[in-house]
C-alpha cells in the first residue's frame, strides 16, 4: 500500500477518505495474498529442531516454486523450536577470520564468545553451551556447518533456571508461560524462501506447547518475546540531523552504483554501509538509499501491468509494490547482519475511509521490523518513499523521515500487524480498535500534537453539536474544513458551522452541522507563524441524527475564536474574551484587551443580515495606555464575529488578527441608537491625546450618555497648542442653526473645556482638533460619541471668530441666542484687548474690572437683529475686530 496526496489549492494534504487520496503499498490478490508472510511461509520455509534434535524438512517443491518471496541473499535463516523441559538457548557465531575465543563458565554451563568481523562491522555472539548430554546432540549438528550460524532467544522468563527440575502435576498459570523464539541460519546449499520467525508457546514449567485461541482470550496479557523495554526512537537519536554524515555518504555513493553495472544487493549495502558505525547507521543507510531510489509501482498496484515485489524484480526496475520495499529491505538488512523481518498487516493507505473495516480481510500492507542493540523496532521505507496521486496515477517522492524507527505507539494508528507480537507493545490494540481510532497523518505528530478528545474518529452529535480537542507540544496554528458525505461526492460546507478556539496547548472545535447526515472534519495545522500551506493532520467523521436549529453562524476565514494563542508575542497580555464567546443580552457590549506595549487596533464586526455600512457604525475603538477597549451595538438578533486587528503604534505595517469573538444578540438595538459613522480608531482619551498634552480628562470613557443634552468636557494641558471641536450626527439637522454653534471651546494656560448643547435627541460625533504653536495646520486627535434619548432643545453658542483665542473665556451670557427688547449681563475675558464694545443697533463699551473681566450690561433690541463683541488690539488705531455675535430672538433657554 502506497501513501498517497491530494492538491487542494495551496495546501498538501495526505488523505485517506477521497478518490484521489491514496497511501501507500497496497497488496492485492495476485500477490498469493502476501504469501501469508507470518503464517502459512512458517511452516513452509522454516525447518525446526525437534525434542531430539531430528531435523523438520521443509517442503523444498513448494519453497521453490514460491518465487514471490526467493532471496538471493547468501545468508538465510532456519527456526529452531526447542521443546525441552528445560530449554536451554544456544547462541553461536563463527568466523574463518575470527581472532579470539573465550570461555566462560556460568552457572554449570559454559559460556563461550567469539570475537570476530563480518563486512565492515563487527559483532560479538555468545553460544551458551549446555552441560554434557546436550551439548554432545546438538552441538554436533551445529559445528557442522561450515557458514556462519546464529541463534538467540528473544526474551525467556527470568523463572526458567528455578523451575526446570521441579515435578508439577498441573499446568502453571498463563503469566508463567513464555514465547520462545529461535532461529537459525541456513547453509548456502539450503537456499530458504523467505526470512520468518516461528511463533509457539510453552508452558515454562512443563514445555507443553499452548493453544494459541487461549492468548487470545487472554488477550497477550502475558510476557512477550517481541519486546522493546519501554525504549523510544529518541532514546536512539535525538532528531534525524545526527544522521547527516551517512545521509550524506549514502546519496553520494548512489551515483557510483548507479553508474556502475550489475546492482546486486552485495554490491549496494558494501558500498552504503562502509562508513556506518553500529546497527543504527547500517539500517539508517539502507533506509536512505530505499526511500531515495525506489519508486512505488503505481501501475502494478492498480493492475495495469506485473506486479513489481521481489527484490530482483525492484533492483532491475527500481520501482515495486509494498512488499517490494519490505523484502528487499530485509535482504539488505541480512547482508548487513541485521536482524530483519517482514511484517504482514492492514494499512490505512489506498481505498482507506473512516469506518472502513478491516474484518475478514486479507492484509493489504507490509513493512519491517528491525533489531537495534537486541531492541525490535519499525519502519516502513515505501510509506517514507513517497506518495501517490492517484488522479495523476503518478507516484512523487517526498521523503517522510517520520516512518523510520516510529514509536509502536503512533506506529499502531496506521499499521496492523497480522502478528500481535510486531505491535510491540504491552497493550495489544484489537483489529476493532484500529478500526476505530482516529487517522492520523505523520505530521500529526511531527508538529507535536496529541489527542485530547474524542480518541474514536467517529462522533455523535448531541443537541445538534459536537466537539473536538487537540492539544501541541509547540507552537501551532490550526484549520479545519468541513464537508458532507454524499452517495458519491463531498459536498463542502461553510466553516461558519464550526466554532474553533486555539489556546497555547492545542485547540478546541465545536461543530455544529446545518443539517441531518454524515460530515467528514478535517483539521489542518502548520507551525506558528510559517509561510507554508496548512498541513492535513487528522480527521473524524460526524454523525448528526438531528441538526440543531440555530441562527446562521457569521463565517470566520481566521478559523479560530477567542485570544490568539501567541497574542502575547504581539502585544496583548489578556483580554475579555478569552474563550471568544460573548453574550449581549441587551444589544451592546464592550471588550478590553490588556497591551504590553503601545498598539493601534482596528475591528471588523460581521452579521449574516448586515452591510458593512451598517456595522462599522456599530462599532467604537479606544486605545489607551495599555488597554484597547472596543464599544459594540448590535442592531439584529443572533450572531456576530468581532475581529481584532493591532500593529504597533506609529509604525508602518500591515494590521495581525489576534482575537475573534463570536456574539449572541437576543435583544438587538434600535436603528436611530447606532453610532455614529466615520469614527477614527481612536475615540475618548487615549494615546493621541497624551501625545499632544492632554491629561486628566473629565470623561475617561470615549461615549458619553447624557440625559439633559448638555455636557462639559475638560483636559488639563501641557503643551501650547490651540483647540477647535466640530459636532456631526449621522441625521440631518432641523435646526436654524449648524451644529458647530452647539460647541464652545475655552482653552486658559493649563486647561481646556469644550461646552457642549444638543439641539436635539440623538448620537452625536464631536471631534476634537489640535495645532500645535509650531504648525500651521489642525490635526485630529480624538473623537467623543455623545447620546441622548431624551428631548432637549438647547440654544446654540454664540458664533465665535477666529479671534477668539487661548486665553477667551466667555462668563456670560452662554447662550448664543438673546431674548429680544432685554437688558442682558455681559461678562468676558480677552486677553490682549484695550478696549472692548458690544454693537447693535447701538454701541456700548464694557469697561475692565479689577479682575481683568471686560464686564456691562446690554440692551438686546428687536427680534432677528444681532449683537457683535468687537475688540481693538491697538492703541495706536481705532480699528475693532469682531470676536462673537449672538442672534436677538423668541427661542430663549435658560443657562446653566
Amino acid at each position: 500500500m502506497a501513501l498517497f496526496t491530494v492538491l487542494v489549492g495551496n495546501s498538501e494534504m495526505v488523505c485517506g477518505n477521497t478518490a484521489r487520496l491514496v497511501m501507500a503499498g497496497e497488496l492485492s490478490g495476485n500477490t498469493n495474498s502476501n504469501t501469508n508472510t507470518n503464517s502459512n511461509n512458517n511452516n513452509n520455509n522454516t525447518e525446526t529442531i525437534g525434542e531430539q534434535g531430528t531435523a523438520r524438512k521443509n517442503n523444498d517443491s513448494q519453497c521453490q516454486s514460491n518465487q514471490k518471496y526467493s532471496k538471493t541473499s547468501n545468508r538465510n535463516y532456519k527456526a529452531i523450536n526447542s521443546r525441552n523441559t528445560n530449554p536451554k538457548c544456544f547462541y553461536e557465531a563463527s568466523s574463518d577470520n575470527s581472532s579470539e575465543r573465550m570461555n566462560i563458565k556460568e552457572n554449570g554451563h559454559q559460556i563461550i564468545q567469539k570475537r570476530g568481523c563480518w563486512g565492515n562491522g563487527s559483532f560479538i555472539r555468545s553460544c551458551r553451551e549446555a552441560p554434557s548430554t546436550q551439548e554432545s546432540s546438538c552441538s554436533k549438528r551445529l559445528h557442522s556447518v561450515r557458514e556462519m550460524f546464529e541463534f538467540w532467544e528473544l526474551k525467556q522468563s527470568e523463572r526458567t533456571e528455578s523451575t526446570s527440575n521441579q515435578n508439577l502435576s498441573q499446568k502453571s498459570d498463563f503469566s508463567d508461560r513464555v514465547q520462545s523464539y529461535k532461529l537459525i541460519k541456513k547453509s548456502r546449499s539450503e537456499v530458504s524462501s523467505d526470512h520468518v520467525i516461528r511463533k509457539d508457546f510453552y508452558s515454562q514449567v512443563s514445555g507443553s506447547n499452548v493453544d494459541e485461541n487461549e492468548v487470545h482470550e487472554d488477550k497477550l496479557n502475558c510476557t512477550r518475546a517481541i519486546s522493546r523495554q519501554g525504549r523510544q526512537r529518541r532514546d536512539l537519536f535525538s532528531d534525524s540531523g545526527v544522521f547527516f554524515q551517512i545521509d550524506r555518504h549514502v546519496l553520494h555513493v548512489n551515483q557510483q552504483i548507479k553508474s556502475g553495472s550489475g546492482l546486486s544487493v552485495e554490491k549496494i549495502v558494501h558500498q552504503i554501509v562502509d562508513v556506518a558505525q553500529n546497527e543504527l547507521e547500517k539500517i539508517r543507510a539502507i533506509w536512505i538509499w530505499l526511500c531515495n531510489n525506489i519508486e512505488y509501482d503505481v501501475y502494478g498496484y492498480l493492475g495495469l501491468s506485473e506486479k513489481v515485489h521481489t527484490p530482483q524484480q525492484v533492483l532491475r526496475s527500481g520501482k515495486g509494490v509494498c512488499s517490494g520495499y519490505s523484502s528487499l529491505c530485509q535482504e539488505m538488512c541480512r547482508e548487513a547482519g541485521i536482524s530483519c523481518t517482514e511484517v504482514s498487516g492492514h494499512g490505512k493507505g489506498i481505498g482507506y475511509n473512516l469506518g472502513h473495516s478491516y474484518q475478514h480481510k486479507k492484509s493489504n500492507h507490509m513493512w519491517n521490523a528491525v533489531q537495534v542493540d537486541e531492541q525490535w523496532y519499525l519502519l516502513d521505507a515505501c510509506w517514507g518513499a513517497g506518495l501517490v496521486d492517484m488522479e495523476s496515477r503518478v507516484f512523487l517522492q517526498r521523503y517522510d523521515d517520520y516512518y523510520f524507527l516510529t514509536d509502536p505507539e503512533e506506529f499502531i494508528d496506521s499499521h496492523w500487524p497480522d502478528d500481535p507480537k510486531w505491535q510491540l507493545m504491552d497493550s495489544v490494540i484489537s483489529l476493532e480498535d484500529f478500526e476505530q481510532q482516529v487517522f492520523k497523518t505523520s505530521a500529526f505528530y511531527r508538529l507535536g500534537l496529541s489527542l485530547i478528545s474524542p480518541k474514536i474518529f467517529l462522533l455523535q452529535t448531541v443537541n445538534g453539536e459536537a466537539a473536538v480537542s487537540l492539544g501541541s507540544a509547540g507552537t501551532v496554528e490550526f484549520s479545519y474544513r468541513i464537508a458532507q458525505l454524499g452517495e458519491s461526492h463531498f459536498k463542502n460546507v461553510d466553516v461558519s458551522c464550526g466554532i474553533m478556539r486555539v489556546t497555547p496547548n492545542g485547540m478546541e472545535l465545536r461543530v455544529i452541522p446545518p443539517s441531518q447526515g454524515k460530515y467528514d472534519l478535517k483539521i489542518f495545522a502548520k507551525p506558528l507563524d510559517s509561510k507554508e500551506s496548512y498541513i492535513w493532520v487528522c480527521s473524524y467523521q460526524i454523525d448528526c441524527p438531528e441538526p440543531n436549529i440555530h441562527d446562521r453562524l457569521p463565517g470566520n476565514p481566521f478559523s479560530f475564536w477567542g485570544l490568539r494563542w501567541n497574542a502575547k508575542y504581539i502585544g496583548i497580555s489578556g483580554c475579555s474574551c478569552m474563550e471568544g464567546f460573548v453574550n449581549a443580552p441587551d444589544g451592546g457590549a464592550q471588550l478590553h484587551f490588556q497591551t504590553s506595549r503601545s498598539l493601534s487596533a482596528t475591528y471588523e464586526l460581521i452579521h449574516g443580515d448586515s452591510g458593512s455600512d451598517v456595522t462599522k457604525r456599530c462599532i467604537v475603538s479606544q486605545i489607551t495606555e495599555g488597554k484597547l477597549t472596543c464599544n459594540i451595538v448590535l442592531l439584529a438578533k443572533g450572531y456576530y464575529r468581532l475581529s481584532a486587528f493591532v500593529k504597533q503604534h506609529s509604525q508602518e505595517g500591515a494590521y495581525q488578527n489576534i482575537c475573534n469573538c463570536l456574539i449572541y444578540c437576543p435583544n438587538p438595538i434600535n436603528r436611530n441608537e447606532l453610532f455614529p459613522a466615520n469614527l477614527s480608531n481612536h475615540c475618548g482619551p487615549g494615546t493621541r491625546t497624551k501625545e499632544i498634552g492632554f491629561i486628566q480628562a473629565s470623561h475617561p470613557e470615549p461615549v458619553i450618555n447624557t440625559q439633559h443634552g448638555k455636557c462639559n468636557i475638560t483636559f488639563q494641558t501641557i503643551k501650547d497648542v490651540e483647540v477647535i471641536a466640530m459636532l456631526t450626527r449621522e441625521e440631518a439637522s432641523t435646526e436654524d442653526c449648524p451644529l458647530e454653534r452647539h460647541t464652545l471651546c475655552t482653552h486658559t494656560q493649563n486647561k481646556v473645556s469644550i461646552g457642549v448643547s444638543l439641539p436635539a435627541s440623538g448620537v452625536y460625533k464631536l471631534g476634537i482638533f489640535v495645532r500645535p504653536a509650531d504648525e500651521e495646520d489642525f490635526g485630529h486627535v480624538c473623537d467623543y460619541v455623545i447620546r441622548c434619548f431624551a428631548e432637549p432643545q438647547w440654544p446654540p453658542f454664540p458664533r465665535m471668530y477666529n479671534l477668539w483665542k487661548k486665553g477667551c473665556v466667555l462668563f456670560e451670557p452662554k447662550s448664543g441666542v438673546l431674548r429680544s427688547e432685554n437688558w442682558v449681563r455681559f461678562r468676558v475675558r480677552i486677553p490682549g484687548a484695550h478696549r472692548v464694545f458690544l454693537i447693535g443697533e447701538s454701541s456700548h463699551e464694557l469697561h475692565l474690572s479689577n479682575t481683568r473681566v471686560w464686564e456691562g450690561d446690554m440692551f438686546t433690541g428687536p427680534r432677528r437683529s444681532q449683537l457683535k463683541l468687537a475688540a481693538n488690539f491697538d492703541q495706536l488705531s481705532a480699528t475693532v475686530s469682531v470676536v462673537a455675535s449672538f442672534d436677538v430672538g423668541d427661542h430663549f433657554t435658560q443657562d446653566s
